[in-house]
């Protein structure tokens, strides 16, 4: 009988641990990263190897820790870039106070939704999160902890709430891959004044040596979220839903993005519907990365790393295990239409 206990026992931590990185990172992520990790050390192993020999006290004496203090630079320069891009964005949830907070005995569907989450991807406690209103459609993450996403109000609204929870579950899957402190140093010192750029010059090496690996990291938080929801249609929806409200100069009403989306009318016949489908795909095409993003999500299921990973993920969360390329659902057959033309006119009668 003990045997047979801990058989059991074992089997369930193993079932428990959930999604690794592994199952989902997107192809040359980690090597675009190590590339940019290894661009950068070479510069400061040049960089101390001379200090070493050429700096000495005045008594011609060589200065031992020039060196360190060399190759302590690039470590040193990432944490102050986190820092100074953390302050005002902390500053936001702050002010907001502990009502922002979501918790079990505050925006208990929220919390619930990122136990649920975070435990797919074996994280054993959920990152914080907090709702704040801010009248602008945001969300983003902290490395601070065990993480903290910090969504609007804005952007909730914007949504339907499974759209909402995908947008939650990319950020859970940044934070299990560990990807946020560096994103957030690389986003910093892309806006960063000249001083700073100066100042923080490890971070701009970086950037420069890694420049694929902010694109592909959002590919990989979209395969894991597609693991947690297992629904890629919906993804896609908040995907494009996002960007369009995040860009005042869309020209997409959120009607006509859901009426497009929607599939209402056939694009053959019914001339408004025609003319969504131009705007929504005119928008896609001058986002960078959207349309890439929607593709490579679309083709996942189809590679052996995506199939794998949905039977686990089906089993991990006691479902059974999807297929896609059905029947659509909402959104899907519509963008997918959009990614898979090159080209758009609009009919010379519109």
């Amino acid at each position: 009988m003990a045997r047979k206990s801990k058989v059991r026992k074992t089997k369930e931590v193993k079932k428990s641990r959930g999604l690794s990185p592994a199952d989902f990172t997107f192809p040359g992520e980690k090597s675009s990263y190590f590339g940019g990790v290894a661009g950068m050390a070479i510069v400061f192993v040049w960089l101390a190897v001379m200090a070493f020999f050429f700096l000495k006290n005045a008594a011609g004496q060589r200065l031992w820790y020039a060196p360190v203090e060399v190759l302590a630079y690039p470590v040193l320069a990432v944490l102050i870039a986190n820092i100074l891009a953390a302050r005002p964005r902390q500053a936001e949830f702050k002010k907001a106070g502990r009502q922002a907070r979501v918790m079990n005995n505050n925006h208990a569907d929220l919390y619930r939704t990122l136990v649920r989450q975070a435990s797919v991807l074996g994280m054993k406690t959920p990152p914080d999160m907090y709702l704040v209103d801010d009248p602008h459609p945001i969300i983003f993450s902290l490395p601070a902890g065990k993480g903290i996403i910090v969504a609007s109000q804005a952007l909730r609204q914007a949504l339907y709430p499974e759209e909402f929870e995908a947008l939650i579950a990319h950020e859970i899957a940044h934070i299990a891959c560990k990807h946020v402190r560096m994103d957030m140093a690389m986003t910093f010192i892309r806006h960063a004044n000249v001083g700073i750029k100066i100042g923080l010059f490890p971070v701009v090496l970086m950037t420069f040596f890694a420049r694929a690996w902010r694109d592909l990291i959002d590919f990989s938080a979209d395969r894991g979220a597609m693991l947690i929801t297992l629904r890629p249609a919906v993804i896609n929806a908040a995907l494009v839903k996002f960007a369009v409200a995040a860009d005042p100069n869309a020209g997409i009403t959120s009607e006509d993005l859901q009426a497009f989306l929607d599939g209402q009318g056939d694009i053959a016949t019914d001339s408004a519907q025609m003319e969504r489908h131009f705007r929504v795909g005119q928008f896609m095409s001058s986002q960078p990365g959207l349309r890439e993003r929607v593709e490579q999500l679309t083709e996942f299921p189809q590679t052996k790393q995506g199939q794998e990973a949905i039977a686990k993920a089906a089993e991990i969360q006691g479902v059974a295990v999807p297929t896609f390329g059905g029947p659509a659902k909402r959104g899907e057959d519509a963008i997918e239409t959009v990614v898979d033309e090159d080209e758009q006119e609009i009919p010379s009668e519109m």
